[in-house]
């Protein structure tokens, strides 16, 4: 049975003080027709790129859709969901950048 799944690794170290940005995290999605992330505030930029199927961009309330090989991105302070809409799961990979 296949569930959606979110899979995260984050850095070891604390933010570097002497770079203007650095990668937070990185990570691998999947969602299950009809599924989604949780409505929420993201304090970090990021970067989604989509694998495979289609999904949903919620941006500040808006929707976007997301197809197979297109990139879509959030910036600090705003309003983030994904969902996957399509007939089949949605794959993604993303990752984070963080700084001053």
């Amino acid at each position: 049975m296949q569930k959606s799944a979110d899979i995260v690794k984050y850095r070891l170290l604390e933010t570097p003080q002497d770079m203007p940005f650095s990668v937070r995290s990185i990570g691998f999605g999947r969602l299950l027709p009809g599924d989604s992330t949780k409505d929420r505030i993201i304090g970090f930029a990021n970067l989604i790129w989509s694998i495979s199927g289609r999904g949903v961009q919620w941006r500040n309330g808006e929707r976007f859709e997301v197809d197979e090989g297109s990139v879509c991105t959030y910036f600090p302070g705003e309003g983030h969901r994904l969902s996957c809409e399509g007939p089949k799961p949605w794959e993604y990979r993303w990752f984070t950048l963080d700084g001053p």
